[in-house]
């Protein structure tokens, strides 16, 4: 029983909580221009971010996967152009949708922060994210190889949405789960069903958007696979509320707040700045034991 307490303190302290903190960090810039490079050589986070935006918004029409909600900033300029003409990437009339658009965010599968780049432009992981990609790895090992590097803002690790649905799903409280064997087809719901903030009415089945030449690689069933694991375990364990209350009394320690009582967890925060090292090996055999990990 020690060892199954210390590996899920393992698992919380550098997977879950790195992970679940750099959700919710998926920078949003604004649209490339037209003549901005492609996500293939943009240098940089912020073009290859604008890069990414841009080729997810083409490649869902303009719209949020879940709600298809129209982009409010789109149509506003498609309307100075065309006035009462205006219409959607399907050349229908947006005038009925007027009072039903959104702004629209990029929303990365696996969060965008897991990698960094340094000054010189090579990537690298800090302690901390290296356990939580060496963990993301056992999940499945062959999908993996889809988010290193600046592969990780590739239209494959990322979805159009709401601002609300994006923190929804940032926070892995929503998921997408396949609809038998019809491709790109997912029922979306939230993972506590008994839930007082249902921001949006679900569960709803939608089949993603595809661009005709599959120009835009679609958002990877993978990878929505291990967003939506990762979702449930958080969900079935509590783990979820704990670290929710971790990265509250994080960001409490950040703005200068801590309290006299001695309540304030300072070792949680200085455990997840500093980050540490773990034998990655003494992981692979636990997660093996308790039949975490599948048979290869």
């Amino acid at each position: 029983m020690g060892s199954l307490s210390s590996f899920a303190k393992y698992l919380v302290d550098y997977f879950f909580l790195p992970l679940k903190a750099l959700a919710v960090k998926t920078p949003q810039p604004t649209p490339a221009s037209s003549q901005s490079k492609t996500p293939e050589t943009a240098i940089g986070t912020p073009q290859r971010v604008s890069n990414l935006r841009q080729a997810c918004l083409i490649r869902d029409r303009h719209r949020c996967v879940i709600t298809r909600k129209f982009d409010a900033q789109e149509a506003q300029k498609r309307y100075k152009r065309d006035r009462r003409n205006i219409k959607d990437d399907d050349g229908l009339s947006l005038l009925p949708e007027r009072d039903a658009m959104a702004y629209l965010e990029v929303a990365h599968i696996i969060p965008h922060s897991l990698m960094s780049v340094t000054g010189e432009g090579e990537w690298r992981l800090t302690d901390t994210k290296q356990m939580a990609y060496q963990i993301l790895k056992m999940f499945n090992p062959d999908a993996i190889h889809l988010i290193n590097g600046v592969d990780i803002d590739r239209p494959m690790n990322a979805l159009t949405l709401t601002h609300d649905l994006h923190k929804l799903f940032g926070n892995f409280e929503i998921a997408f789960s396949p609809v038998g064997s019809q491709p790109h087809t997912y029922t979306i719901d939230y993972l506590e069903s008994d839930r007082m903030g249902r921001i949006e009415r679900l569960p709803i089945t939608v089949t993603l958007y595809l661009t005709p030449d599959r120009s835009i690689d679609p958002p990877s069933p993978q990878l929505l696979k291990i967003h939506h694991a990762i979702g449930r375990i958080l969900h079935m364990s509590a783990a979820g509320d704990y670290i929710d209350d971790i990265l509250y009394n994080i960001e409490g320690m950040e703005s200068g707040q801590v309290m006299p009582n001695g309540s304030t967890r300072l070792d949680d925060y200085v455990r997840f700045r500093l980050g540490g090292d773990v034998n990655v090996c003494i992981l692979e055999n636990y997660l093996s034991c308790y039949h975490v990990l599948e048979p290869c």
